[in-house]
């Protein structure tokens, strides 16, 4: 919450309101040039601080979801009994495609939901495949 003072429409005053509580990436882009030019350069260095330390946390998340990313991709490609094989079964009637079919030819019920598996279908999933296209899913 950002109160208002007396003096709001000094520089330094708007400089302080702008950087008080502002933990977003907002920061003195509504003003003028010439305003920025006058303003403190103490609150311009603190503010490009607290923005160098917002992009080094953003860039370290951003890492950690890729990695997080490229994770969860090889889970969905391997075989949830084995994690050898890549996953070339669809189970019906449950729909769950997690099994390689060395391991499906030993499954009775899905291992996911437990549904007594009626039939298998193979397929070839883009993502199973060599092909350079296959990242476009």
């Amino acid at each position: 919450l950002i109160t208002w003072s007396i003096d709001e429409d000094s520089k330094e005053e708007q400089a302080h309101l702008c950087y008080t509580n502002n933990i977003g990436y907002s920061t003195f882009c509504s003003y003028p040039p010439e305003m920025v030019k006058e303003m403190p350069k103490k609150v311009l260095v603190k503010e490009i601080q607290r923005l160098q330390v917002a992009l080094g946390e953003q860039s370290k998340m951003a890492m950690l979801s890729q990695q997080q990313c490229e994770r969860l991709k090889n889970e969905r490609i391997l075989c949830r009994i084995c994690f050898e094989r890549d996953i070339c079964i669809v189970l019906l009637p449950c729909r769950h495609h997690v099994l390689c079919e060395p391991c499906s030819d030993k499954c009775q019920s899905c291992p996911i939901c437990r549904v007594p598996i009626e039939s298998k279908s193979s397929v070839n999933d883009a993502v199973n495949s060599d092909d350079p296209l296959s990242d476009i899913v």
